[in-house]
């Protein structure tokens, strides 16, 4: 072999011994640095446990909260439906007319929390849930004011017609499974300006646990 390829054949091997030896010193400084973690962690670990024993008495047993989704003087506590809960909350069967013409027959929920959402009769592709904010305005009448981005496929299909505003006034019946009222509609374009005005009745039927198929056709 000639003396340069033996030169640096003999000059790799030497840099391959100085590479592993490189490698061996830092694996063992890495497992002494674990092996110290380990003994950090370990330490913790049952300083812990021994501050969970605490000296100087029985540990001290959980106690279990009540889930709530409100809050008080005494604490989390769940806030249910009750009497308490304002009349006009629930499910309801709606249908707004317009002289002799059906203007929607939708499927409305008054929340306790002053908001409503409705899922209109309307073609999906025009738009059909829309909510609303309520309030009680005394002698079981209440006011609704109800938004939907509204969509017209003959006029654009990337680009919303506009607004459409309802505002409701109703007046819940006695036994609380109906409503009546009246509705004005303003739809209008997405500049604001006023496309249709149309105003009418309302008519609202209780949803409950025991509302067979009659109350909804």
């Amino acid at each position: 072999m000639p003396p340069a390829l033996c030169g640096l054949a003999v000059s790799g091997q030497d840099a391959a011994r100085k590479s592993d030896s490189k490698e061996n010193d830092m694996k063992t400084r890495w497992q002494k640095v674990a092996a110290g973690f380990s003994v950090v962690v370990m330490a913790l670990l049952l300083s812990g446990v021994a501050i969970a024993q605490c000296p100087g008495g029985p540990v001290p047993k959980a106690k279990l909260h009540r889930q709530s989704w409100g809050a008080g003087n005494e604490g989390a506590r769940l806030v249910l439906a009750s009497d308490e809960t304002d009349p006009i909350v629930g499910m309801w069967r709606v249908k707004l007319t317009a002289g002799d013409q059906t203007i929607d027959e939708a499927i409305s929920q008054w929340h306790g929390d002053g908001t409503e959402i409705m899922n209109s009769s309307r073609n999906p592709e025009t738009q059909s849930f829309c909510l609303g904010v309520w309030q009680n305005a005394g002698n079981s009448t209440y006011r609704l004011n109800h938004y939907a981005i509204s969509w017209d496929q003959g006029f654009s299909t990337t680009q919303p017609l506009g607004l459409a505003n309802i505002r409701e006034s109703v007046t819940l019946a006695k036994d609380g499974k109906s409503f009546f009222g009246t509705f004005t509609i303003n739809q209008y374009d997405e500049q604001g300006n006023t496309l249709v005005t149309i105003t009418g009745t309302i008519v609202g039927y209780r949803i409950d646990l025991k509302t067979n198929l009659k109350v909804l056709f």
